[in-house]
């Protein structure tokens, strides 16, 4: 929230996460700390393009939650696929 509403989703498969966390040498987190700790590095950089140093956003607490590979897309915003090692990461953006 702040001079702009909205929200960044992030999809990624269970298997990109945990090697994700392997090679940060992170033994101690689950997907869902790893998936976590990308979202907040990915909204820092989009909040970074979209505002400026004047403005200030209040970013919430990410949520994790596991879905089916058929929920994935959805919705009527565009959605940036990336693929790691043929494994996909999808970011959606809403931005109001």
């Amino acid at each position: 929230t702040g001079p702009a509403n909205g929200s960044v989703r992030l999809w990624a498969d269970i298997e990109l996460l945990e090697t994700i966390a392997d090679l940060l040498g992170d033994d101690e987190s689950d997907s869902a700390d790893t998936l976590g700790e990308i979202l907040n590095v990915v909204t820092g950089q989009i909040m970074t393009g979209v505002g400026d140093e004047c403005l200030t956003f209040d970013l919430g607490i990410p949520e994790v939650v596991e879905a089916s590979q058929g929920s994935w897309l959805g919705g009527e915003n565009d959605t940036v696929a990336i693929d790691v090692e043929g494994m996909p990461i999808l970011v959606q953006v809403c931005l109001g």
